[in-house]
């Protein structure tokens, strides 16, 4: 493996592991939709 390829290597998991978390992000919004948001901001204050 040359420094070519390993750079390669890294950027693939880099934008593999950002594109898993920006899904699950997503994901939680829809399933959550925005009522999460209140409650802890609520938690903050109480």
């Amino acid at each position: 493996m040359g420094p070519v390829s390993a750079t390669f290597a890294v950027l693939l998991l880099v934008g593999v592991s950002a594109l898993g978390v920006a899904i699950l992000v997503l994901l939680g919004l829809v399933l959550f939709g925005p009522v999460p948001a209140p409650v802890r901001v609520r938690d903050r204050r109480g």
